[in-house]
């Protein structure tokens, strides 16, 4: 395409003399073209100097100290610092920011910490470069902050002014654009500040417009959320992110922001042409009205290729004309070509949104099923992404209408698998996403690496899309959505807090099938083998993922808001994972805020339920057994036995994970809930005793504690030594709770853990009036050793085979359970009994089928281990036996 005029003109520019060609680059590469004589000096202070500031002082105050130095780039290289202020009349009234900010830089200096990559980037684009000491420490430092460097008194109105506009110069001037953003909260406003409230700012996003606008392809930018937690910031453009869109304290500096932003298009679609980087000017010239000029009242840069004289009248031609001047000014001879980086004119025009221009390719012949042809890495586009993608993305609707009326499958997926929807979701395209859903597409499809369009949309922090999926279709699995909003970019507030107001599990355990969930499983279990030998943030969440909750998710990941969010919503801090660590062991891992180690470390005194082995429960066991008949010679060697230490098993392998949703109320699920046994079908269950009740009126929930006692069969083997049969006790907690219309019931075994420990959680969350989601998942552990070792697997797939067809039984007791309690309440059936009646009669409870077959297999477990005399262990001490 060298003959086309697009080339032609990027060619000329090499022709220019020299002092025209560096006066144009100097006026590019600051953004926008001042007049030397009115533009306001880049005030900056040294770095040592910064560093050593006890307050944070005016412009004014530093000029008369003498404490400013006008920056250029010959004298080193420059932080612009990105903040909100935290109050109305000084950004920092307690200098909270100054501080944190302080101390996040000398631990960088000091190679205390390192700058960490976001999650996500490691796992798509591998491990980029990051800033390191020896970059730091190759060129003196300086820190441009906006109190310190423009004009405060209300006289210099003028110059500061002039200052505000010259911004986008200072940020091209900065190889490291630093975002200070640690949760604080804001002395007038009483709100806490972060990384999300700052994204919302429209001042802040301008500032990160500008980086991406600026002439120059190096440097980094840089988060600051605590003294220990800095990392990388590759956030995409995207429409999220149009500053025209964020919030401004004074709406006239919406019209500011307006006529900065196109003068920067404009100088960064010069610059492309001066590189002869044909693609990304085609790519700047049609997305600029999407992500840069979105809600500002200004019109886009048409283009900067002159000569086009089109051989058709615009009036009687109007769709001619304007495909003429398109293809004129993006350097195409026709309508179905590819430029080098693999787009025709039609992925530009689909990136466009104008439909009149899309019309105008299709009729041209381009096809409505077309693609982009290699891979877009700095805009996470993958290579086949398909125009319907890109329309999704660049919120072009009116063109994704278009294109599905011109039979575009809706279903077409990219090299990862990922289809249009998924790209509506990632980019808060929420009409996109209702377009798409009308058209058939489908919501159950899930990209590499094993995720469905809501779940991408919780980790994009896709708000609006989020509730439009939900809406639209309301019986969508919340299943693992926290985890991926905490594991990406939507550990946000309006995030978190919308899955919790859907009723997502904040308690859910992180599981993974290998065979179900094989992407994943790889990912993390690479990222986890890795982490001995090259840690990172990815590699530490990978080494910690398995039974990891919401809340570890987002101690790990860095939402330490999320963590508070998390913890108001009732999320249990007591869990552990399968590496036996709770929250507040990986607070205090990865040195969490002060403040927030001290809340999760109170819960160690006052823990909020019985997720691991508690010593009450073993007493209640205790004395049961010693009233039942029990064929050893003392009880209290199988009770010992379940206090064994955790660690001596195995990590946590999954049984099964399923779901299923029930077309009856929640209060009818859970009313059949409680009349699931006794079952005849299950003759082994011989009594159930509840140790442990409690009613909370004000929170409305209820916690029930009980005990099942299992008889099986010995071996005849084992018969002399120990009788003919073997008892097996099981444990069951149930927690209702009223207000969020949710029962989550937690079963294991509590005889013989040291050998085998299976658990089962199952819940029954209201998804809507008249539906329920249930949802049921088993895990078993098993003590380590070389005959385990080589033995075990095989079991736990036969295991898994047959706790899968009894939990099939289960749900179709619960199905019938429901539908028989459902005719008892319209008067077609007697209820032979009350729900008080039902709580504590023997062999009423519903104890997990997992519990039951992993009991039975204990029993002969226990039974081979006594019979051959060598359990493995010492016996117990004259302590405990007193």
């Amino acid at each position: 395409m060298v003959d086309t005029g697009l080339a032609k003109y990027a060619a000329n520019l090499h022709a220019l003399p020299e002092e025209e060609v560096v006066k144009m680059r100097s006026r590019r590469r600051s953004g926008l073209e001042f007049d030397a004589a009115t533009e306001f000096p880049m005030f900056t202070v040294k770095m040592a100097d910064f560093l050593a500031m006890g307050t944070l002082k005016s412009h004014e105050e530093m000029l008369k100290a003498d404490g400013l130095s006008i920056f250029d780039e010959t004298l080193g290289r420059a932080f612009f610092v990105s903040h909100q202020w935290l109050g109305s009349a000084h950004p920092d009234p307690q200098q909270q920011q100054l501080q944190v900010l302080q101390e996040a830089l000398r631990n960088l200096l000091a190679g205390a910490i390192k700058v960490s990559l976001p999650i996500a980037e490691e796992i798509f684009f591998g491990r980029r470069p990051v800033p390191t000491v020896a970059d730091f420490e190759s060129k003196p430092l300086y820190v441009w902050y906006d109190y310190l460097s423009c004009p405060q008194a209300s006289s210099a109105q003028a110059r500061r002014q002039l200052a505000i506009e010259g911004i986008p110069s200072y940020v091209a001037k900065c190889e490291y654009f630093v975002i200070l953003c640690p949760a604080l909260e804001h002395a007038d406003q009483k709100k806490v500040l972060s990384l999300q409230t700052w994204r919302e700012r429209g001042w802040c996003r301008a500032e990160r417009v500008a980086r991406e606008l600026a002439a120059r392809n190096d440097g980094y930018t840089i988060a600051v959320e605590s003294a220990r937690h800095v990392k990388m910031i590759f956030d995409v453009q995207n429409a999220q992110g149009a500053p025209g869109k964020g919030e401004f304290t004074c709406e006239a500096d919406r019209i500011k922001i307006g006529r900065m932003m196109v003068q920067m298009v404009w100088n960064k679609l010069g610059y492309y042409l001066e590189k002869e980087d044909l693609h990304n000017y085609r790519l700047l010239l049609n997305e600029q009205g999407a992500f840069f000029l979105q809600g500002l009242d200004v019109d886009p840069v048409d283009g900067l290729v002159p000569g086009f004289s089109g051989n058709m009248d615009p009036f009687q031609h109007p769709r001619d004309f304007v495909l003429a001047r398109f293809l004129h000014q993006n350097g195409f001879r026709s309508s179905l070509e590819r430029d080098s980086s693999g787009w025709s004119p039609i992925c530009f025009a689909a990136v466009n949104g104008s439909s009149e221009l899309v019309q105008g390719l299709l009729e041209s012949r381009a096809d409505p099923n077309d693609y982009i042809a290699k891979e877009k890495k700095d805009r996470s586009l993958p290579k086949r992404c398909s125009l319907l993608s890109l329309a999704s993305l660049y919120h072009s609707n009116d063109a994704l209408k278009l294109l599905i009326s011109a039979r575009a499958n809706v279903n077409a997926c990219d090299t990862t698998i990922a289809t249009a929807l998924h790209g509506a979701c990632a980019a808060n395209n929420a009409a996109g996403v209702r377009i798409l859903f009308e058209a058939r597409a489908d919501s159950s499809r899930r990209c590499f690496p094993g995720m469905t369009p809501l779940q991408v949309a919780c980790a994009c922090a896709s708000a609006d899309a989020m509730k439009e999926l939900l809406a639209l279709v309301p019986s969508t699995s919340l299943q693992h959505c926290l985890h991926f909003a905490l594991m990406f970019q939507g550990g946000y507030a309006e995030t978190i807090t919308c899955l919790i107001q859907a009723k997502a599990d904040v308690d859910e355990q992180f599981r993974l099938r290998m065979m179900k969930d094989t992407a994943w499983w790889l990912v993390l279990t690479l990222g986890s083998l890795r982490h001995r030998i090259s840690p990172s943030r990815l590699t530490l969440l990978a080494y910690h993922h398995s039974g990891a909750t919401p809340l570890m998710f987002s101690i790990l990941s860095g939402y330490f808001e999320a963590t508070s969010i998390l913890i108001a919503a009732g999320a249990r801090l007591d869990f552990r994972n399968s590496r036996g660590q709770t929250a507040a062991d990986l607070a205090r891992r990865i040195h969490a805020p002060a403040s927030l180690s001290q809340v999760l470390q109170s819960s160690e005194s006052h823990p909020q339920g019985p997720v691991e082995d508690k010593s009450d429960v073993d007493q209640a066991a205790y004395d049961m057994l010693k009233k039942a008949a029990w064929p050893f010679t003392d009880p209290l060697d199988l009770v010992w036995m379940s206090n064994a230490d955790g660690a001596s098993l195995s990590e946590a392998h999954p049984l099964y994970n399923n779901q299923h949703l029930l077309e009856h109320d929640w209060g009818v699920v859970t009313a059949a809930f409680l009349q699931k046994f006794p079952d005849p079908n299950l003759k082994y269950v011989k009594s159930v005793e509840t140790v442990n009740s409690k009613i909370c009126v004000d929170q409305q929930t209820m916690d029930i504690r009980r005990l099942f006692y299992c008889m099986y069969r010995t071996p005849k083997f084992a018969e002399k030594r120990l009788g003919s049969r073997a008892t097996v006790v099981c444990v069951e907690e149930a927690h209702w709770d009223l207000g969020r219309r949710r029962l989550t019931v937690h079963g294991r075994n509590q005889t013989g853990q040291s050998l085998l420990r299976i658990d089962e959680v199952c819940c029954y969350t209201e998804v809507e009036p008249g539906r329920t989601l249930y949802t049921q998942s088993a895990t078993v552990r098993y003590r380590k050793g070389l005959l385990s070792g080589l033995l075990m697997p095989m079991v736990c797939e036969i295991l898994a085979g047959v706790c899968q067809r009894n939990a099939q039984k289960g749900l179709a007791a619960m199905v019938a359970g429901s539908e028989r309690e459902m005719r008892i309440r319209n008067g077609e059936m007697a209820d032979g009994s009350t729900h008080h009646e039902l709580i504590d009669r023997p062999g009423s409870a519903a104890l997990p089928q997992a519990m039951l077959i992993g009991a039975g297999l204990l029993g002969l477990g226990l039974a081979w281990n006594c019979a051959q005399g060598r359990t493995g262990r010492d016996p117990p001490s004259s302590e405990m036996q007193d």
